[in-house]
């Protein structure tokens, strides 16, 4: 034979090594079996298939035994791929419930606290305590002397909205943090057309709602639900136009 020639030798695989790796297979199977669920360690006492393991591992020689744990593993690996077929049917009931908790209840839970480390807990105000202050002073002051600013028969979110404007103005002259009105047009189904509060700090914009109840709980969220309030849909740029609306 020429160096550059080479000859594929085989063999037929013996009955001996396939009993080896059929042996591996079933070892590997109630591994799986045990490590799942199905079967407990006391079963394994009574159990035909593990007798016969034990009487067959028994008889190998050290070669054979070196290759059967290797045939095991080599399965296991490919069995524990799908932990659901060696469950009992109450396991296979408790993982596919661990496996809807993974996948929507935690994803669901950590939107959650990100939008509350955002945006804040409901009365929980990310607000500085002196800025807390101000903006529940021009509430109080609002509440008591809302009244129909553009003679529409109304006293609505516009009135409101330019009256706190007003109001904040006149009492902290320097306007910082700078106090704007935004404008929310939320289209169908849950559609909204509000006027609210911005004061921006130059750092966030403090959403708040001047006609809330508790003039102490007054940031949007504390006030709309977000089926119905969308930041997507504020429009920023429209404050003067507002102001416009003060006749008395």
């Amino acid at each position: 034979m020429s160096d550059n020639e080479f000859r594929l030798v085989t063999r037929q695989e013996s009955f001996n090594d396939l009993a080896v790796r059929e042996l591996a297979k079933g070892r590997a199977a109630c591994i799986c079996k045990l490590q799942f669920g199905r079967c407990t360690k006391n079963d394994c006492k009574y159990c035909r298939i593990h007798a016969q393991y034990k009487t067959c591992y028994n008889q190998m020689n050290e070669y054979d035994r070196q290759r059967l744990s290797t045939y095991i593993s080599e399965n296991y690996v490919r069995y524990s791929y799908d932990p659901s077929q060696w469950m009992s049917f109450s396991g296979y009931l408790k993982h596919i419930g661990f496996i809807i908790f993974m996948c929507i209840i935690v994803p669901l839970l950590l939107c959650i606290g990100l939008a509350y480390l955002i945006e804040g807990a409901p009365g929980d105000k990310p607000v500085e305590p002196e800025l807390d202050e101000r903006i529940e002073c021009v509430m109080h002051k609002v509440k008591t002397y809302v009244h129909d600013i553009n003679g529409d028969g109304l006293v609505n979110c516009i009135d409101y909205a330019v009256l706190f404007k007003i109001y904040w103005d006149e009492k902290y002259p320097d306007r910082k943090p700078c106090c704007i009105i935004i404008r929310n047009k939320k289209p169908a189904p849950y559609k909204m057309h509000h006027l609210f509060i911005g004061i921006d700090t130059g750092f966030q914009i403090i959403e708040v709602e001047p006609r809330a109840k508790n003039y102490k709980n007054y940031l949007m969220a504390d006030n709309w639900s977000t089926k119905y309030y969308n930041r997507n849909y504020n429009i920023y740029s429209e404050t003067n136009k507002w102001l416009k609306e003060y006749k008395q």
